[in-house]
């Protein structure tokens, strides 16, 4: 071990200030997720997006077509399997239903 990490263990030749540098920033991410947070927390008990639908339509359109897309792309099986799921409950409870006791 050299002889200066051992004297200095938080010298800058071993790197300290980018520790404390990434701590910074880190301690900076945090604080940027909670403001981020909050603030689209506010904005949506404020936002009527209702009417912003209303007076956008094709941006609306638009917007949740992307966000399907995106969805799609990054969690599509997941999202299927859901569905199926979903769908084979209410399928067997109308059935059910329409039989008067529990078929399946």
């Amino acid at each position: 071990m050299d002889e200066a990490m051992r004297d200095e263990p938080w010298s800058d030749e071993n790197g300290a200030d980018d520790v404390l540098d990434e701590l910074e920033e880190a301690e900076a991410a945090e604080d940027a997720q909670a403001s981020t947070g909050a603030l689209l927390a506010r904005l949506a008990d404020e936002l009527e997006w209702e009417d912003l639908v209303r007076r956008y339509p094709i941006p609306a359109v638009l917007v949740a077509g992307l966000g399907g897309f995106i969805l799609g792309r990054t969690k599509g099986d997941w999202v299927l399997s859901a569905l199926s799921a979903f769908a084979a409950a209410q399928l067997s409870r109308q059935v059910n239903q329409l039989l008067g006791d529990e078929v399946l």
